[in-house]
């Protein structure tokens, strides 16, 4: 969380987000810290890293109205402060459009990551290469897999998303990279001592000058 807070003392604060398991604890410590007084989370703006597509802009499974539960009185879904992908477009071209123009440039201070098991970032999948930008993609099988079938019932799953590219995420100032369990942990070990290779994206990110990488005992067990 320092890392964060640091960046949170620049005068204009970007902050990129990642929803998931790996994301929420540190959310919460962050509104935690704003509530006590010892931050000011209200001076920041906020980048979305991704969002599912084909659903309705008020589903409360997407990843904007997420952020919103999660910062809770920090910004809500039409804050001008959360930038991201626009739902109420509905055509997929037209959201990725405006989304790649709302970031164009935009390079977060810190950019907040988790990992999926088949090393994605964002939703840049086995494939993506370490030049993409943001655009629409195909979930991959693993990914749809790990979807939660309590909150996403077969028929209605989300199969593309809008995402920011490798190279988008790879500007960020500094990286951190969250994973936790044993789920992670073959992919832990495939961005810290595997190939870089666009079989694994979150590899691509390897070199980036402040790449910062905390995991638990489960996630590291295979380094």
């Amino acid at each position: 969380m320092r890392v964060v807070l640091e960046a949170l003392e620049d005068p204009h604060p970007l902050i990129g987000l990642a929803t998931g398991r790996s994301t929420a604890l540190l959310h919460e410590r962050l509104v935690s810290s704003h509530r006590s007084g010892q931050t000011d989370l209200g001076r920041a703006t906020w980048v979305m890293l991704d969002e599912y597509l084909d659903i309705p802009q008020s589903d409360p499974r997407s990843f904007r109205n997420q952020l919103c539960r999660d910062f809770d009185g920090i910004f809500d879904a039409g804050s001008t402060r959360l930038i991201g992908p626009d739902l109420g477009l509905h055509d997929p071209s037209a959201i990725c459009a405006d989304f790649r123009s709302a970031t164009a440039g935009v390079a977060p201070h810190v950019q907040l990551l988790g990992i999926g098991r088949n090393g994605h970032v964002g939703f840049n999948e086995p494939g993506s290469k370490a030049d993409s930008r943001t655009r629409v993609v195909t979930l991959s099988a693993t990914t749809l897999a790990d979807l939660d079938p309590a909150v996403w019932p077969g028929p209605d799953r989300p199969t593309r998303a809008v995402t920011r590219g490798v190279a988008d995420i790879a500007e960020a100032r500094t990286i951190v990279l969250l994973a936790f369990g044993t789920a992670k942990a073959e992919a832990v070990a495939s961005v810290l001592t595997g190939p870089v290779t666009t079989a694994c994206p979150a590899s691509l990110l390897r070199d980036h000058p402040d790449l910062r990488v905390f995991v638990d005992e489960a996630a590291a067990s295979l380094l």
